[in-house]
């Protein structure tokens, strides 16, 4: 069983499509859990009106990850997924295709179908050992053991890497891994991440110092590699959001 965790904050619109993505599942083995901070804008009201939620926790939080780990705290299942309030998984039969490949395993990295203003593609995951220069996929394409993941140090001083902080950790301790290329969310490129390149970078490299303990020049080059491809991200996204508008397409055309 599979414990999905969404946070959010002031973000009803975005619930409403996790939601609709959520409930469109025909696989029933779930338990979701929605982290509100306390929102003045209807979510807890209309979250409290959603079939599928097991439990809504409604309170302020010390930001995302502390949010996310009060989702973890409520977690009794034997895997969990952070999908926040925007995300929305691949497709109706997604979370039934990937239950019928969790086998034990701690932590398990599927692909991304990455979306920026009607250009999509494929974001293939990686192996575990990939942590030593990022994540091997995104946060929201990631099923974690609960009972692994509970055993960690939470990232709750980062503001972007915290979701690279739990899988280096998982590297640093030897966790069983797999990666499964089936796409199991569709992510939306312009995020936190996408607009702070420098906070990503200084916060990867004190991942790579404190969690992975790698040398001085091996962290000064993932500085230099993280840091160049962040910037042909932002022109890849520029540049998608020019051809949208170009060709007539609004720039929420894939929402």
């Amino acid at each position: 069983m599979i414990s999905i965790v969404t946070v959010a904050y002031n973000n009803i619109s975005g619930l409403r499509e996790s939601a609709k993505s959520i409930e469109s599942q025909d696989y029933t083995g779930f338990k979701w859990i929605v982290v509100d901070g306390g929102s003045s804008d209807g979510s807890q009201e209309f979250v409290s009106n959603c079939p599928r939620v097991a439990k809504l926790i409604s309170e302020p939080d010390e930001g995302i990850y502390d949010a996310m780990r009060k989702g973890l705290n409520e977690a009794d299942t034997e895997y969990v997924m952070f999908l926040n309030a925007g995300d929305v998984l691949y497709g109706p039969g997604t979370l039934g295709r990937v239950s019928r490949v969790l086998s034990g395993h701690d932590v398990y990295f599927f692909d991304t179908l990455v979306e920026s203003n009607g250009v999509s593609w494929g974001r293939i995951a990686r192996p575990l050992q990939a942590a030593r220069y990022s994540v091997p996929a995104i946060q929201q394409s990631t099923i974690y053991s609960v009972a692994v993941l509970k055993q960690i140090s939470w990232p709750l001083d980062y503001r972007i890497c915290g979701d690279y902080s739990m899988v280096a950790q998982l590297l640093a301790r030897g966790a069983s891994s797999r990666v499964i290329h089936q796409y199991l969310s569709r992510f939306r490129l312009g995020g936190v991440s996408t607009g702070s390149i420098l906070k990503l970078c200084l916060e990867a490299n004190r991942v790579q110092r404190e969690d992975l303990a790698l040398s001085l020049p091996v962290r000064i080059l993932g500085f230099i590699r993280r840091f160049v491809s962040g910037y042909v991200v932002f022109a890849i996204h520029g540049a998608s959001s020019l051809f949208a508008r170009k060709s007539g397409y609004p720039d929420d055309e894939y929402r």
